[in-house]
């Protein structure tokens, strides 16, 4: 491991009964830089993000985020790191507010809400059913909650 690697993967498998859907992946990710993981549909990306994030638990192999173990540490491993899923999941019959309030509970010291719709320009629809904004107001309620208040050196981080 290079002492400014923020994302360690070492032999890295999941499988599935006999299907193995990330099979011996390594990689390091150093600070500052830009990593990307391409390949075909069912080539194992979404599978090997989730298992660097903690959100699915590999058959083998460890992960260290900024040199802690999501699995085992998950509340300070993802304190540390930024996400931006493939694709949004708003709850439509949500108001923007309560969206914000649900992803603040996720962390421990977020951004507080008023700073938050101010940065995303959405103040005045705060008491606005998600389901009544634009796409891009959509955008910008999804993408901003997992940056508030947190360092953003994650996977996806700058």
């Amino acid at each position: 491991m290079t002492a400014d690697a923020v994302v360690v993967v070492r032999n890295l498998s999941k499988g599935y009964g006999s299907y193995l859907a990330v099979n011996d992946v390594s990689l390091e990710v150093r600070r500052g830089e830009v990593f990307g993981i391409l390949g075909p549909n069912g080539a194992g990306k979404t599978t090997l993000i989730e298992m660097i994030c903690g959100l699915r638990m590999p058959t083998s192999g460890t992960v260290r985020v900024f040199g802690l173990d999501p699995h085992a540490q998950p509340l300070e491993a993802t304190s540390r790191m930024s996400i931006q899923p493939q694709k949004a999941g708003l709850f439509e019959h949500l108001t923007v507010e309560e969206t914000l309030q649900l992803f603040a509970s996720f962390y421990k010291n977020p951004e507080p809400g008023p700073s938050v719709l101010e940065s995303i320009g959405l103040v005045e629809q705060r008491k606005q059913l998600v389901k009544r904004l634009s796409g891009g107001q959509r955008w910008d309620l999804s993408e901003q909650p997992y940056k508030g208040g947190r360092e953003a050196d994650g996977p996806t981080g700058p």
